[in-house]
């Protein structure tokens, strides 16, 4: 009998900070290919968008080449520039615009499966709401960049450790 379940929709929610910082704990050399990296996360899932969330320092500019490149592929940038705050930049307000488009799209059920590309703690009470809505979330994260709450609270916890050569910018 031919398998008639369709594909789930799945968006992905990619916070730049936590996988670049995880990228180089894991190897200071280590560079991913953000289109490899949703091939490898949404397989298996009809991608109905992909999110990159990201801050920029604005004595460099916006990197908008790589945002171009990003956009070229599929991906929704959504960007702001860092605070200074005494004698450095920081990133001020990523985290919770993620947190908000996640769970704008949980309940407006544009998708069944949230993959997001955070180990960060602070995501703990959006995963948990949106998992409340009956959707399913998928989180990847570095192993030692990863909180151990996020880890047990993910429905599937995959570690990009384990795919760094399948994600790995050539």
């Amino acid at each position: 009998m031919e398998n008639i379940m369709p594909k789930r929709d799945g968006m992905l929610f990619v916070d730049q900070e936590n996988l670049r910082n995880g990228a180089n704990n894991y190897n200071s050399d280590y560079e991913y290919d953000f289109v490899n990296l949703r091939g490898e996360l949404m397989e298996g899932l009809y991608t109905v968008r992909s999110y990159w969330f990201a801050s920029w320092h604005p004595e460099y500019g916006r990197p908008n080449n790589f945002y171009t490149a990003l956009d070229r592929e599929g991906y929704r940038v959504v960007d702001s520039p860092r605070v200074e705050r005494g004698n450095t930049y920081i990133e001020k307000g990523v985290d919770i615009t993620l947190a908000t488009e996640m769970l704008a799209h949980a309940f407006q059920d544009s998708y069944d499966t949230a993959v997001l590309v955070s180990g960060d703690s602070d995501y703990q009470r959006v995963v948990e709401q949106v998992q409340d809505r009956g959707k399913r979330v998928i989180v990847a994260g570095w192993d030692d960049s990863t909180s151990p709450k996020m880890k047990s609270q993910a429905d599937r916890f995959v570690e990009l450790n384990q795919i760094a050569d399948a994600i790995k910018k050539e």
